[in-house]
């Protein structure tokens, strides 16, 4: 059995080293750091779910279609609500938040600008009539049609995208360029950490007080090993389902 390294929970730390001498720089970015591993563990999820739409081919027969494009639907749309919650949601009534991207050239700035947009307008809202990626997602329909000679019968319908063939090129342009910015900024502060950390007045006790039991606090054996891979700095984001 590999031996597990001591494991120290740096915002419960952070957290009493604030209320202890008012350190708000430490606690700021152990939360920095913490937004910023959030976000890029959307990111890989959203990386997977889309790989797996390559693995979705179309059927001709009429109950495998209905199948399949309902999973390229789920598909695409969860893909796009983790890159939206990721990269351009607001932080506000405690919620999380996201963390923006910079320096995206032409092209990023359009898939950027189009995911956020196809999910504020057409998944987690409705903008009644407008035209998102070329195309009207959600259009309904309340009219009359005729059941006999001058009679009438009101009827309602609905038409909606499912699996939109440009959100899904989009996303599968997109997420790599946001999962390497984000490494970087997370990289980032994860070294700010450390340097806050150095240059306050932590005593050895301190983190002793704060170990944890590891497979207690990432849940598994399976997630420790996963979560300690790397050394210092490594970036561990991944995706396990509860058991």
């Amino acid at each position: 059995m590999k031996m597990i390294p001591a494991i120290v929970d740096l915002e419960a730390l952070a957290s009493k080293l604030h209320k202890r001498s008012g350190n708000k720089k430490v606690y700021g970015t152990v939360q920095k750091a913490l937004l910023t591993q959030a976000c890029l563990s959307d990111l890989r999820l959203a990386e997977a779910l889309v790989s797996q739409l390559g693995e979705i081919g179309i059927s001709t027969n009429e109950a495998e279609f209905a199948v399949k494009s309902l999973s390229r639907t789920a598909l695409m749309t969860t893909a796009t609500i983790l890159y939206a919650r990721a990269t351009a949601t607001g932080s506000g009534n405690g919620e999380r938040g996201s963390v923006k991207l910079s320096n995206l050239n032409a092209q990023e700035k359009i898939d950027h600008e189009l995911l956020v947009d196809i999910r504020n307008g057409a998944i987690a809202h409705v903008r009644r009539g407008e035209n998102l990626g070329d195309d009207i997602w959600h259009r309904n329909f309340v009219f009359a049609k005729q059941v006999g000679d001058g009679k009438w019968q009101p009827a309602a319908g609905s038409l909606s995208i499912a699996a939109h063939d440009a959100t899904i090129e989009a996303l599968r342009r997109q997420i790599p360029v946001a999962i390497k910015l984000m490494m970087a900024k997370c990289q980032e502060r994860l070294e700010d950490v450390q340097k806050a950390f150095l240059e306050s007045d932590l005593r050895r006790e301190d983190f002793r007080e704060h170990e944890v039991d590891p497979t207690k606090w990432f849940g598994s054996m399976a997630a420790t090993e996963r979560m300690l891979i790397g050394g210092p700095g490594y970036e561990g984001s991944t995706w396990m389902p509860l058991r």
